[in-house]
């Protein structure tokens, strides 16, 4: 007996269940299924003779863990023909498949489970569990991504099977005949922690198009009871004209143009050499103070632009090196493409008083925004307390307001103003301000 038929008898049996006990991924559910007639013979001919088929790739799969479905694994597969030629197929024949997975331990794949390969992401939307041997199943080519973005701004794409269903079109609209030239489209994707968010009331682009999500179905479980066997989800769209106001028509993202993220930083913009300073920074989410939590951390990266003027450590601890001027960098680290930079002032020790907003102040400000400006009074390097004295100039009372709180002031803007206010902060003889533009509605 030769080595590969002896490794075909001991895979069979590790396959079986007579020789040792081979890991699969089948979900606790299947505890009481038996071995098909000849299942473990089929499942190691697969094993042995699957790669020579012309149709046999590598690649990443997810889906395969019923514990852990957002997973990625390397795993040999077959892409079969599944349908023969025709000219009334409204989609391609290449973008619909069997697959059948050759590695030994995968003999379950999830509803929605993913397979990257030859360019292509392929969601399996039927896959055979119960009667097949080994990982099997029905697969459709994504010919779709859907743009959105998480939490920090980040752009993520989820993979869309979507395919025309223009006699859809025919149910009543008040749109009417605009809706039918573009035509619905039905669309499967996998469910996820991403696309939890989306339901009917949702809009997506896709190209140069928006399109209204109806027939919303996220309810099909794979074992009945069970929520977190719902793999898939399968809706409709309906085109509507994007709105170039509030949706990315570069990015593809609906309401991309929504979604901000704006850190300030406080900290001293002047410091003696040899002197450290500690810089903060928070940020404003949609316009809303935001505060990191266990789902979702908030923490920045510092860095400088001269490391021969200042350097800064992990925890925004800034340390003047030589006579200069750089800037202090802090980028949320969640999302590095998000920053603001804090100009900085090393110079040689002074012994008078200065006064100097430890804050960045805006150069705009809209209607009902709103900012805080606090100063700082030095005598030296000395940090002395509170004594700051606030004037306004410029800009219509009537198109602000301003409350002073000791070193702090709350500036809100309720009306434009062709003339900008002007800030002054005053202490002991020294003084700074900011010019600020107000904007109406």
């Amino acid at each position: 007996m030769g080595s590969e038929e002896k490794n075909l008898i001991r895979n069979a049996a590790v396959l079986a269940g007579g020789m040792g006990t081979g890991t699969k991924n089948a979900p606790r559910q299947y505890g009481a299924r038996k071995r098909q007639y000849l299942d473990s013979e089929s499942t190691a001919f697969i094993k042995r003779y699957a790669k020579y088929a012309s149709d046999f790739f590598d690649a990443l799969a997810q889906g395969l863990h019923p514990n852990d479905p957002m997973a990625w694994d390397p795993v040999s597969i077959r892409l079969a023909d599944l349908v023969n030629p025709s000219a009334t197929m409204a989609r391609k024949i290449d973008d619909y498949k069997l697959v059948l997975v050759a590695d030994e331990w995968v003999e379950y794949i999830q509803p929605g489970a993913k397979f990257v390969t030859m360019g292509s992401t392929w969601l399996c939307t039927n896959p055979e569990n119960i009667s097949g041997a080994c990982g099997s199943g029905t697969v459709e080519r994504c010919n779709a991504v859907w743009n959105h973005l998480d939490y920090y701004g980040n752009l993520l794409s989820e993979p869309l099977a979507v395919t025309n269903s223009l006699s859809k079109a025919s149910a009543s609209d008040p749109q009417g005949l605009m809706l039918i030239t573009k035509g619905y489209f039905n669309v499967k994707c996998q469910r996820n922690q991403h696309t939890a968010q989306l339901n009917t009331n949702s809009r997506i682009l896709l190209g140069t198009g928006a399109y209204a999500i109806t027939g919303f179905s996220d309810f099909l479980q794979e074992f009945t009871g069970d929520d977190n066997s719902v793999g898939l989800l399968e809706f409709t769209v309906r085109y509507e004209e994007p709105n170039p106001e509030i949706d990315d028509l570069e990015r593809h993202v609906a309401g991309g143009k929504q979604f901000s993220w704006e850190i300030q930083v406080t900290g001293r913009p002047l410091l003696a050499m040899g002197s450290t300073a500690v810089f903060t920074a928070t940020s404003r989410r949609c316009g809303e103070m935001v505060q990191g939590t266990v789902a979702h951390p908030v923490s920045y990266l510092w860095t400088t632009t001269d490391s021969s003027v200042a350097r800064v450590d992990a925890l925004g601890t800034v340390t003047a090196v030589g006579e200069g001027t750089c800037r202090v960098l802090c980028a949320l680290a969640q999302n590095r493409e998000i920053f603001t930079e804090y100009e900085l002032t090393v110079a040689q020790p002074e012994s008078g008083p200065r006064v100097a907003f430890l804050s960045e102040p805006p150069e705009d400000l809209d209607a009902y925004e709103s900012v805080k400006l606090t100063c700082g009074c030095f005598l030296g390097e000395e940090v002395r307390g509170e004594g700051v004295v606030w004037s306004f100039s410029g800009a219509d009372e009537g198109s602000y307001s301003a409350q002073v709180e000791g070193n702090t002031v709350e500036i809100t803007c309720w009306a434009g103003d062709t003339v900008p206010l002007t800030v002054t902060a005053a202490w002991n003889g020294a003084e700074v301000t900011a010019v600020i533009r107000l904007h109406g509605l």
